[in-house]
C-alpha cells in the first residue's frame, strides 16, 4: 500500500529562507514508511548545514526531506522550524524557556546556533531523507 505525499518546495538547510506552501507534484510512498494516521509532506533540501550526522542519514543540498506533520519534538530531532515565516531544518534542543536549533554540519562555523522563544513554531518532524530524486521527479 501507498500514499501520495506532496512535495512542498523547498527548506533552508542554512539559513532560514521564506516559506511558501507550493504543491509542486506528488511521491507514492508505502505505508511502512509513511504510516496512516498521520500527514506528510516533502521539501527539497538547500544548503549544507545539516550534512554531517553521527548514527542517521545527513541531509545533503538537494536531498528530498519526508517530514511528518507535528507541533512537537524531542531534544535531539530534526525539524522544519517556522522562524516568523521563514523555514530551516535543524536540530532541536529545548531549554526551560527557550529552544537551540543546531546545525549538524561540517562548517560549523557558518551555522551557529539559533535561540528561538516564541518567535519559532515546529512545523514538523524529519522522518526520512531521499537521495537523488530530481531524476524521478519529471
Amino acid at each position: 500500500d501507498t500514499i501520495l505525499v506532496p512535495v512542498l518546495g523547498e527548506v533552508s538547510c542554512g539559513l532560514p529562507i521564506l516559506a511558501k506552501e507550493n504543491i509542486k507534484t506528488f511521491i507514492s510512498v508505502s505505508t511502512s514508511i509513511a504510516k496512516s494516521g498521520s500527514k506528510y509532506f516533502f521539501l527539497k533540501a538547500n544548503g549544507d548545514s545539516m550534512n554531517k550526522e553521527e548514527n542517521i542519514q545527513p541531509i545533503r543540498n538537494g536531498d528530498f526531506v519526508l517530514v511528518r506533520v507535528q507541533n512537537y519534538a524531542s531534544e535531539g530531532d530534526r525539524i522544519v522550524a517556522l522562524i516568523d515565516d521563514e523555514a530551516t531544518i535543524k536540530g532541536y534542543y529545548p531549554k526551560s524557556n527557550y529552544a537551540l536549533l543546531k546545525a549538524r554540519t561540517d562548517k560549523p562555523d557558518k551555522y551557529p546556533p539559533i535561540l528561538v522563544k516564541e518567535e519559532f513554531r515546529i512545523q514538523g518532524k524529519v522522518i526520512d531523507v531521499l537521495e537523488n530524486m530530481d531524476a524521478l521527479l519529471i
